[in-house]
């Protein structure tokens, strides 16, 4: 049973008034044999893959976080383009969400970006220069073309494109309708808003140019009342769309529906594709009691299908015609698929099909390389695939996994050493009192938490949690309290799919053994309850609060990174810390686990035996607070409300305060984590401190997060479909 993902708004609608829609939901039925082959991997949150069309055959790839790559023909190993994160806000729907190289980038060098602006999450288009023989794009030659302020913090839109019409190259950019949900200003049939179009402009080519685009004399609003850029209207949330490089080069869009239909439409010249008033081919559900009269000049999509629960499909990722040579698909069918599923499917002018429905995969993009064969891009993963034929001699790359049958060695040695662990547990009684396989009491944080974890199970002085294969993976494993353990959780990547085990030893092997952890999955999260008998009853729960998490110093395991602290012991003679009986200021280093992490985050301050964590107020807030190291710290985070966008204080004491005190706390929201490492009396280099974190405290502005994106957190997460949205 696939689990419900967070949903990607992608994509555009409309068709030609003569078609008839499609309203049922996909049809099963045989399709083509296809199959991806891994391209690229590593790359963090990919949102499109697409090429420069200047017979360099390279592919350029989009990551959220604000960096460009390029992957050299003949190769998978890609390398920066350009690097714009610090002008990015990134995260949810944010992001740098769109690329478009001119059709003459070959000689003028110039290309185009869709971003998130950092300072008030406005969308910006603007205009850049490659240099060095177009090998990198300069991140100093932006020429801002639009700014266009957005209300909410979703239905960004993003995807932009270039198509010669009569001889000029214009640029079309998809923009959704500023977000929230039933889009509450209308701006989809707003004439006098540029959001919830289609807009169509022609850029400037003059190097410093002082009218930066001007507008095609045949866009339906030009000379009349209505903003002259707009090229079609109605739309909800066109995030990915594409035209057709064969015939009449039609735009081909899929608009993500609110939560009952999906829909894939053809744009023209002045259509109107119906949002907010219908989703896809019926009413609204939420207007009028999905009771409508379409609005004047209305184009049903060319066809559409169903996201209503219980749909494990949620937003429809627009594709592209295939036009290749490899015979991966019939040439003029079109490829689309849903970000939540994973599913490919294909239209071909009468029906859906599924060709493919791949496990942990979050389909954010398709892409098109020069020769006009197609990617599928894996925001989760990480990944981009080539989609190839699955009975062709292409997917020979795929057999590779068959190879994967050498784990038939792994069948027969593997089973005789597991017959090897059964002497050990004949060995294990003999230790007996210090050893035992606890029972377990799982408890959801949140309706629905369980369903992200694969399995949670206790083994011999452990405890493991197994997180589903796709989703978002483990995000948080920590300790909420402990009586009588000393526990041991592996550091582990945020978002892994592999099994993490919490291991724990037993100082007092003739008392009862009872302690908490807590295991969460971005809004998923589940309290794990682990209790041995051996003398009472476990009662001893109320002695969590001696808050044993100072048993966590026993991890110093992490004594290494306590390395550097010894050669500061010098420096605590001097600080005047240890006169407070141990308490200090601690000097702070906060390092991004993730490019763009440190967005998330308000501020992070030290104050006399504490490090506090404030969340940006227009965020998912905070989802998880460990310790992952201490020496000569005792350090208690107090329990806080999951997604808190409220201030979380650690406190902590000195056993020894004329020794150096040094521990490192995660914080993390949802895959944004940073590690901040708290030291008092430790030979740091103060410029390092200073370079880092000003004043001993870690800020990030956050201007322009106003009212408004506040009540586009309250509202939207209200209002809009449980399966939440990222696109």
């Amino acid at each position: 049973m696939k689990m419900l993902r967070y949903a990607l708004l992608c994509g555009i609608a409309v068709a030609a008034a003569a078609l008839v829609p499609v309203t049922d939901t996909v049809k099963s039925q045989t399709g083509p044999s296809i199959a991806l082959q891994p391209f690229v991997s590593g790359l963090s949150s990919p949102l499109l893959a697409t090429n420069a069309k200047d017979g360099s055959r390279r592919m350029f790839i989009v990551e959220q976080g604000g960096v460009i790559k390029v992957v050299p023909f003949g190769t998978n190993t890609p390398s920066v383009f350009m690097n714009i994160t610090t002008r990015v806000l990134s995260g949810g729907e944010r992001g740098l969400l769109g690329l478009a190289f001119h059709p003459n980038f070959a000689n003028n060098s110039f290309f185009f970006v869709n971003y998130t602006r950092q300072t008030d999450g406005a969308t910006v288009v603007s205009r850049f220069n490659a240099i060095n023989n177009n090998t990198v794009g300069d991140p100093n030659s932006e020429r801002i073309l639009l700014v266009i302020p957005q209300p909410f913090t979703n239905h960004n839109g993003g995807m932009i494109e270039f198509r010669n019409d009569g001889g000029v190259d214009n640029l079309y950019i998809g923009m959704g309708d500023g977000g929230s949900a039933n889009d509450p200003n209308n701006n989809a049939q707003n004439i006098g808003s540029l959001l919830g179009k289609f807009l169509r402009i022609t850029p400037s080519l003059d190097p410093n140019p002082t009218t930066p685009y001007t507008v095609p004399s045949d866009n339906p609003f030009v000379g009349v009342t209505g903003a002259d850029e707009i090229y079609s209207i109605g739309m909800r949330n066109p995030f990915r769309w594409s035209f057709d490089r064969g015939g009449s080069r039609q735009l081909w869009a899929g608009d993500v529906g609110q939560g009952a239909r999906e829909e894939v439409d053809i744009i023209t010249l002045g259509g109107n594709y119906g949002w907010r008033t219908m989703e896809g081919s019926i009413c609204n559900p939420n207007i009028n009691g999905g009771v409508c009269t379409p609005p004047a000049g209305h184009i049903p999509p060319v066809f559409d299908y169903s996201s209503a629960s219980p749909s494990a499909r949620c937003s429809v990722t627009g594709g592209y015609v295939y036009r290749g040579t490899q015979g991966t698909v019939p040439v003029g069918n079109y490829l689309f698929g849903d970000y939540c599923t994973g599913e490919i499917m294909m239209w071909n002018g009468s029906q859906q099909s599924v060709l493919l429905d791949p496990a942990s995969f979050n389909l954010s993009s398709f892409g098109e390389d020069e020769d006009g064969e197609l990617y599928a891009c894996n925001l989760s993963g990480g990944t981009v695939h080539k989609i190839v034929s699955g009975t062709g001699p292409t997917p020979t790359p795929t057999p590779t996994p068959s190879p994967t049958a050498t784990p038939t060695p792994t069948a027969t040695p593997t089973p005789t050493p597991t017959a090897t662990p059964t002497p050990s547990p004949t060995v294990t009684p003999t230790p007996n009192p210090s050893f035992c396989t606890p029972s377990l009491t799982v408890s959801e944080v949140f309706p629905g938490s369980l369903a992200a974890f694969q399995s949670i199970s206790a083994g011999q002085n452990s405890v493991t949690v197994d997180p589903v294969n796709f989703g978002v993976g483990l995000q948080g494993y920590t300790v909420v309290s402990s009586s009588n353990a000393v526990i041991s959780i592996p550091p582990f990547p945020p978002g892994t799919y592999d099994p993490v085990t919490a291991t724990f030893t037993i100082p007092n092997p003739s008392q009862p053994v009872d302690f908490t952890l807590r295991a969460s999955s971005r809004q998923n999260a589940i309290l794990i309850r682990a209790q041995c008998s051996g003398g009472p009853a476990p009662t001893p729960t109320p002695t969590p609060t001696p808050t044993a998490t100072p048993t966590p110093n026993p991890t110093p395991t992490p004594t290494p990174t306590a390395t550097p602290t010894p050669t500061a012991t010098p420096t605590p003679n001097p600080t005047p810390t240890p006169t407070p009986g141990g308490t200090c200021t601690p000097s702070l280093i906060v390092t991004e686990v993730f490019a763009g992490s440190a967005a998330a985050f308000q501020s992070i301050t030290a104050g006399p035996g504490s490090v506090t964590v404030d969340m940006v107020e227009s965020t998912t807030g905070l989802q998880s607070f460990s310790v992952a190291s201490a020496t000569n710290a005792n350090v208690v985070i107090p329990a806080f409300p999951f997604n808190t966008t409220s201030p979380v204080t650690a406190t902590f004491t000195r056993p020894d305060p004329f020794q150096p005190t040094d521990f490192t706390l995660r914080a993390g929201s949802r895959t944004q984590v940073v590690m901040i490492r708290a030291q008092c009396g430790t030979a740091v280099s103060s410029s390092a401190v200073r370079m880092l974190v000003p004043d001993v405290s870690f800020w990030l502005a956050a201007n322009g997060m106003s009212a408004a994106a506040s009540d586009a957190r309250s509202g939207s997460a209200m209002t809009l479909r449980t399966r939440g949205s990222l696109f």
